[in-house]
């Protein structure tokens, strides 16, 4: 993914995910965030809203989605610590068959070194069915948590940071639809995101 920092609390964001799925494969996100309240990495709240465009790719057609979240973090007293609350709404286009899901993901982010930090996250679904079936193409019977845990590295170089995450859930992948969809089988998977922040906000 690359992020497009454009102001102190502006950014645009291109993201795209594969997973070699009948059920699911190419995901592309095109995301906008407006920084409420600024993480500084200091103690305290943080929050921002986030509003996106999803084109989910099968084998046999192309989905487009709405997408809203809002995620709320709070900072504990010297900064390594952050827990997190991120409500998300998912309005897929209804002529194609496909229900809206909302969800709450609860997560917590704790911060090994002042470039690493190590991730855990567990999403209930509150409406809509997320639960993906065997070799049909993102059609989904009943809800199932989605959980992930995971570490992040980030490589700052001027006024970009590069970023790599090796995850591992029962997602079928890191963002948007596939963050909120589980494998059928009760199967886990290992990812890899890589990700660039190009004009860090100072």
């Amino acid at each position: 993914g690359i992020r497009f920092g454009l102001l102190d609390d502006v950014e645009l964001s291109v993201t795209y995910n594969y997973a070699s799925r009948n059920e699911i494969r190419g995901e592309r996100d095109f995301m906008a965030r407006l920084g409420l309240v600024p993480d500084r990495g200091e103690s305290g709240i943080s929050a921002a809203l986030d509003l996106g465009l999803l084109s989910l790719k099968t084998e046999t057609k192309l989905v487009y989605s709405l997408y809203v979240d809002s995620p709320i973090s709070y900072r504990f007293s010297g900064g390594k610590v952050k827990l997190n609350a991120t409500p998300k709404v998912l309005f897929p286009a209804e002529f194609q068959g496909l229900n809206n899901v909302l969800a709450v993901s609860l997560g917590a982010n704790f911060q090994i070194s002042p470039n690493t930090e190590i991730m855990g996250q567990v999403t209930p679904i509150l409406s809509g069915n997320n639960r993906l079936l065997p070799d049909q193409a993102l059609q989904a019977s009943g809800t199932t948590p989605v959980y992930s845990v995971g570490i992040r590295q980030l490589f700052p170089q001027g006024d970009s940071t590069y970023g790599v995450e090796l995850y591992y859930g029962n997602g079928a992948g890191p963002t948007g639809r596939q963050a909120l969809m589980v494998l059928p089988h009760e199967d886990r998977q290992i990812g890899v995101r890589f990700s660039l922040l190009n004009g860090t906000p100072r």
